[in-house]
């Protein structure tokens, strides 16, 4: 410290300088943090919920008997914008390498649409019905915001029918003479 004339201490341009960098440092650091922390928080809220909703869709398409039809609500929310329900057969080589789409059919709920996203973050269900090829030609169902009705069909043993009833076309698992 540096004495004036009065015997007073001074900090000086360097130590004010310092101070103001160190606390510049300390609240960046601080932001980066908080930053984080949000993140982690608003994808595991993501990833948990698409959970439900792939628990969901396995469970009520897998209570249908041949020849019945239902309609599956999904309560869609915010962190779930751009997230995708998506199968794949279990023959399919480019299906997403998980345990429950392991030599099965499965149903994936995936951020972003198609196999590599799937890859990259999904949450897979085997499903308990035989021949669900997936059609690359057919569009993925997105997760909206507010509530998403699909019309679910089991056609016979070996095929499925969701249907989006708001947004569109017939999303076909197997063929159901439709």
């Amino acid at each position: 410290m540096i004495k004036n004339k009065k015997g007073e201490e001074e900090e000086g341009l360097i130590g004010n300088t310092l101070g103001t960098i160190l606390g510049i440092t300390a609240s960046v650091i601080i932001i980066v943090f908080i930053y984080i922390a949000i993140s982690r928080v608003w994808s595991d809220q993501a990833f948990e919920s698409a959970q439900q909703i792939a628990d969901t869709l396995k469970a009520r398409i897998e209570a249908l008997k041949p020849g019945q039809e239902t309609t599956i609500t999904i309560q869609g929310s915010e962190n779930l914008n751009g997230w995708t329900i998506n199968t794949w057969d279990k023959n399919d080589d480019n299906r997403p390498d998980t345990t429950e789409c392991f030599a099965s059919n499965c149903l994936c709920i995936c951020e972003g649409e198609g196999k590599d996203s799937c890859k990259k973050k999904g949450i897979c269900r085997k499903l308990e019905i035989e021949g669900i090829p997936h059609s690359n030609y057919l569009p993925a169902i997105y997760i909206q915001q507010n509530l998403l009705a699909l019309r679910t069909k089991l056609c016979n043993d070996k095929t499925l029918l969701i249907q989006d009833q708001e947004n569109g076309p017939y999303w076909i698992l197997g063929d159901c003479g439709q």
